[in-house]
Parts: C-alpha cells; structure tokens; sequence
C-alpha cells in the first residue's frame, strides 16, 4: 500500500511540475507566428520588457499550495487504511483454517452408542411377552439376528421365573447357532439340559436343539445325545423326533444300513400323522437318495 501511495505521489508531483513548466512557458515565449505589437509586449513584460519576477513566484507558489494538498490528502488517506488494517504495510496473507479431520470410526461408535440406548430403553418398556414376541419377529421375519440377541439378553436380565429363563436360554442357543456362535450356542443349550434334564419337556427341547448343534461340528457326538434323548424324553412327539434326527446323524457319519432301517421303521409309524407330515416327507426323498 505504501508502494502505491509513493506512485500515486510522484505522478502528482510530476504533473504539476509539468504543469507549471508549460504555463510559464506560453506565458514567456511570443507567438512565432508573427511579430509581436506594442500592446502584446506591454503585458508580458516589465518596466525593462522582460517577465516579471513576482508573476513566476505567485506561479511557483500556486504549484507548492497544490501539492501540499495533494500530500495532506495522501497522508490522511494513508493514515485511514492504516487505521482500518494495521497490517496493510505486509503483504497480503491468506490465513489457511485449520482443516477439520472427522473420526469416522468414533463417530460410527457414537451413533452405535446411541442406537443401543434407544433400543435398550424400547424393549425395557416391554413385558416379558412381548420382548418374547418382538425376539420371534426380529429372528425369523426381520432377520435382524444382533438385535433379537440383545432383546434376548436383556429378558434374561430379568427376574425370571425357571420356566421363562430355560426357554428364554433355550431360544438364545438356536439364535447363536444362527449366528454360527456354536461354541456358545452348545455351551447356553447343555446349561439348560444340565438344569432341567431330558425328561423334562423344556429340557427335551433344548437337548433336541443342542443335538443339531453339535452336528455342525461332531455329527458322532450329535448322535450320541439324539440316541439319549430317544430314550429318555418323557413326550412321545420328542422321542420320535429325536429318533429321526439319530437317523439323520447315521447318514451324514456313514452308517447308511442303520439310517435306512431306521427311515423305514419311521415311515411306518408316522407315515400318514399331520403331526410329522414334514418327518415322513423327509424320510420319504432320503429313502429315495438311498435307493439310487
């Protein structure tokens, strides 16, 4: 700013040097064009014909008066953006923002945190029933299987009766399974087994579903407790279900004549009932994989 306010000086400076220099000059010099008359001489000079010394001082000082303005005004302009911009002697600097980096990760985990917390306080407001219910429609019809374990786990956080905590332990096993966690399904599934045993109903169902289980990773093992569970269930519907399942396991370990005889002997029990409609149609295309 300074630079410019010293340019803009010296043009001044200069046009008006310029400026009286030329009006002295046509002031001084005659017309070439003719001679001048006695009138004409009589006004540009003096009592001894030439310019008089007190035209050029009143010339000079007209041009000294113009240019003190001319810096008075310079001056107080520089002084105002001095004022207005203290820096404005420096040159001109952008200064950059810091950049702002977002966490994408903490921000996931902040939102994660959040939705937990409205999800906890949901199924808090629900009964024990209907956290049953909502655990049904995430699992099955949903298929939102994170969220049916934690409406899971939250009831069993509950003060449950033993009837509600073993079906509500037996149906975290199956969702584990789902979830391929089969260490922990067998683990919560044979808790319930060891609670309630295998003549118990809620005990029955729960070693049924440790015994398929198991089966994703020892179909030997899985057969051992089918056979056990055939023999000790105290519902009929569970040992003939458990007796399917054995022979299941026998095929898929390679005892082929004891899973067919097995098929067969089902198919003649169960062959016609509603109630082991989906038995008997399993047992029917096995028998016809078998036979080929």
């Amino acid at each position: 700013m300074r630079a410019l306010l010293t340019i803009l000086l010296t043009i001044a400076v200069a046009a008006g040097v310029w400026f009286w220099i030329s009006g002295s000059t046509l002031t001084v010099q005659p017309p070439i064009a003719r001679e001048p008359g006695p009138a004409t001489v009589a006004a540009a000079s003096g009592p001894g014909g030439s310019a008089t010394p007190r035209a050029d001082r009143e010339d000079w000082d007209r041009v000294h008066r113009s240019l003190d303005r001319i810096v008075e005004r310079l001056s107080a302009l520089e002084a105002r953006l001095a004022t207005a911009a203290p820096n404005a002697t420096e040159p001109l600097r952008v200064a950059a923002e810091r950049a702002t980096v977002i966490d994408t990760q903490q921000l996931r985990r902040s939102l994660d945190e959040i939705e937990a917390q409205r999800t906890h306080e949901k199924f808090a407001a629900m009964s024990n029933q209907e956290l049953l219910a909502e655990v049904a429609r995430l699992q099955f019809k949903g298929n939102d299987l994170p969220a049916a374990e934690v409406a899971l786990r939250q009831l069993l956080a509950r003060d449950l009766d033993a009837d509600e905590r073993a079906n509500a332990q037996t149906q975290l096993g199956m969702l584990q399974r789902q979830r391929n966690d089969l260490h922990g399904s067998e683990q919560t599934l044979q808790g319930v087994v060891d609670a309630r045993g295998m003549r118990d109903k809620t005990g029955a169902w729960a070693a049924y579903q440790l015994a398929w289980t198991m089966r994703e990773r020892d179909p030997r093992a899985a057969l051992g407790v089918a056979d056990a569970l055939a023999q000790q269930a105290g519902d009929e519907g569970m040992r003939t279900r458990a007796r399917w399942a054995a022979a299941r396991f026998c095929e898929e370990v390679g005892d082929v004549a004891r899973a067919r005889a097995d098929y067969a002997a089902l198919l003649a029990v169960c062959g016609d009932s509603k109630e082991y409609a989906d038995v008997a149609k399993d047992i029917r295309y096995r028998l016809e994989q078998l036979g080929r």
